[in-house]
């Protein structure tokens, strides 16, 4: 699938994903514009700013106060506060001192809460660290490592953390040093390419990305003027237009004036002309058949079918089958993603207040949205369960735990799962396939960092158990959606096996750390009953791979699930598992409307004796 722009691209990931279908994105863009990356650089300027008591970052200040949950209201005081501080020795300290004292709303004092709580955890225990430890410990307290995060997330993080030890090798690990070098990357223009992974499914690219390459299908979407072609002109950066030859004598005796508009319609009608050339490439990568698609509308504004489609007479073309769907395939819920704003720019400018409200994204019924497409995953549930305020902490506020995985632990685990996923997806039928194709993995720079002597050790006790279990039916990377009275529940599991006997439910976990009997119950019972609507579930599966044995139960018709091969370990009733899901469940919308409350303090809870009761 291609798309003219890489903003045009994010809605058909999101319409691919709604339906449940596989894509790999081929990315062409700077690692440093990748979202995560900008994350952690916002980060490090605001550390280097504190820690040299300097002034600066109000845009890097704005971007992460942008995306945590603060009302519009909210944001309208923070930016004036800002640009009322902005000349002081150290705005980043005033920020600090000063962001939950703005009279925010409830939500809003919150993030700002936790906000500060994350620089404060950084300077306290990081910020003297090597540059490379320093970018470690930011991708966890962020939050950046909470949740089941994409590949490609993951891999421009890991990329990110492989250019810093670059720089560190070189620099001594100076973090202003490295701030230098990322701001000198951007204002020449240099590009970091992103981490790219080979995946299943629609391939997705701009039309730039397709060069040399050809597929047996091609589709072409937004095949609408302003969007392909596209109509923002603008200048010749590396040689003016009138020092051209071919321009140079046709410019010669006209006035100013007449100069710049012979310029324009000279520069429409070349950039017309790469477009044409653009269409073209993207044309012919189909060897067999080519599907160009348009919509009538995009958000909300009618648009006219492209002239290249005109230019192929597209509606009469005997070569063009062409028909009109009005069925409509996908909806993208309303103020999902709020868009930046160039705060920096507006700061300069007269009429700051006006450019602030008017930059800032409508969010009135923010929460409503955020209710109306929330799942409920059985690791969330549970934790509700356990303590409704380290929900709150991790699930709304996007808290990390104090006991997060190390990067070196996710980064094996990853490397682990996408290793099974390709050797299963590809049938692998010996050891050596599995092993060869991790040490060509390995040589990519994304998993340079990777122990290899522990991902070979997991991957050979992988095989061991698993070898007669997968096969041509198998699926990886099982997304299991699941809607019962209302309530929406999500889950993800690594291998489902297809037999005659039913399907196996296989997810693959490598820490070394237990799992309690509630968390395995909850997490197998749930894969059992959303996966139920594609067959007979048989068996579910925790392979744990740094164990002694796999935790696997037997399903009757009753749903009881049958430990397998062990008598220490209980059984359970995969029907009872729902019903205490949904009990939880609506607890949790309940603490949404009526707030999340602390354990009582005679249980004596960890967390709350540390972040309620100041124990």
């Amino acid at each position: 699938g291609m798309f003219r722009t890489h903003q045009q691209g994010r809605v058909i990931k999101k319409a691919l994903e709604f339906s449940g279908l596989r894509y790999c994105a081929v990315s062409k863009e700077s690692l440093l514009k990748q979202r995560s990356v900008k994350i952690v650089v916002d980060y490090l300027t605001i550390l280097d700013k504190l820690k040299k008591r300097d002034k600066g970052a109000e845009q890097e200040w704005w971007d992460l106060i942008y995306r945590l949950d603060f009302l519009e209201s909210d944001l309208i005081k923070v930016g004036r506060f800002i640009k009322d501080n902005r000349a002081c020795e150290c705005l980043s300290g005033e920020m600090l001192l000063s962001l939950s004292d703005l009279q925010l709303s409830l939500s809003g004092r919150m993030a700002a809460k936790v906000l500060a709580e994350r620089f404060r955890i950084l300077l306290k225990g990081s910020v003297d660290k090597r540059l490379s430890e320093l970018v470690k410990d930011i991708f966890s307290v962020s939050g950046l490592l909470d949740g089941k995060k994409e590949k490609e997330s993951l891999l421009n993080l890991n990329k990110f953390l492989e250019l810093t030890k670059g720089h560190e090798s070189l620099y001594d690990g100076d973090l202003s040093s490295f701030i230098h070098y990322i701001s000198v990357l951007d204002s020449l223009g240099i590009e970091v390419p992103a981490a790219e992974i080979e995946s299943s499914g629609v391939r997705l690219m701009t039309s730039h990305s397709t060069k040399g390459l050809e597929y047996k299908t091609v589709i072409i979407t937004n095949m609408v003027q302003k969007k392909f072609p596209m109509e923002r002109y603008v200048g010749n950066a590396l040689l003016p237009v009138e020092l051209m030859p071919e321009l140079k004598e046709e410019l010669s005796g006209l006035d100013k004036l007449e100069k710049e508009y012979y310029v324009k319609e000279y520069e429409k009608k070349q950039q017309i002309l790469d477009e044409r050339r653009l269409c073209y490439v993207s044309f012919t990568r189909a060897k067999n058949k080519l599907i160009l698609t348009y919509a009538n509308e995009y958000g909300g504004r009618k648009f006219f079918p492209s002239q290249f489609l005109q230019e192929i007479n597209y509606r009469k073309n005997e070569d063009v089958n062409f028909f009109v769907d009005i069925d409509n395939k996908y909806t993208e819920p309303d103020l999902q993603i709020k868009t930046g704003f160039d705060l920096q720019s507006a700061l300069n400018k007269p009429g700051f207040e006006d450019l602030l409200i008017n930059g800032i994204k409508k969010i009135d019924s923010r929460e409503k949205t955020k209710k109306e497409h929330r799942h409920f995953s059985p690791s969330a549930l549970l934790l509700f369960e356990k303590c409704q305020k380290n929900f709150e902490y991790k699930y709304v506020y996007n808290m990390p735990d104090k006991k997060s995985v190390s990067w070196e632990a996710m980064l094996l685990g990853s490397f682990v799962h996408r290793v099974l996923e390709l050797g299963v997806n590809e049938h692998f039928d010996s050891l050596d396939r599995f092993l060869q194709r991790s040490r060509d993995l390995s040589r990519e720079s994304e998993w340079e960092a990777v122990d290899m002597d522990d991902a070979e050790h997991l991957i050979k006790v992988f095989y061991e158990r698993n070898k007669d279990k997968y096969g041509e039916k198998s699926k990886t990377e099982q997304k299991l959606k699941m809607e019962i009275g209302g309530l929406k529940f999500i889950g993800y599991a690594d291998r489902m096996d297809f037999s005659a006997e039913g399907i196996e439910i296989v997810d693959y976990k490598t820490g070394k750390w237990p799992i309690s009997p509630k968390s395995r119950n909850w997490q197998l019972g749930y894969y059992a009953l959303a996966a139920s609507s594609l067959g007979k579930v048989k068996r579910i599966t925790l392979e744990m791979l740094k164990q002694e044995k796999p935790l696997e139960f037997e399903l009757d018709d009753k749903g009881n699930a049958e430990p397998v091969n062990s008598n220490r370990m209980s059984g359970f009733n995969v029907y009872e598992v729902e019903q205490e899901i949904i009990k939880a469940a609506h607890a949790v919308q309940e603490a949404y409307k009526s707030g999340f409350k602390a354990c009582p303090i005679e249980e004596n809870c960890e967390f709350c004796n540390e972040y309620v009761y100041n124990l």
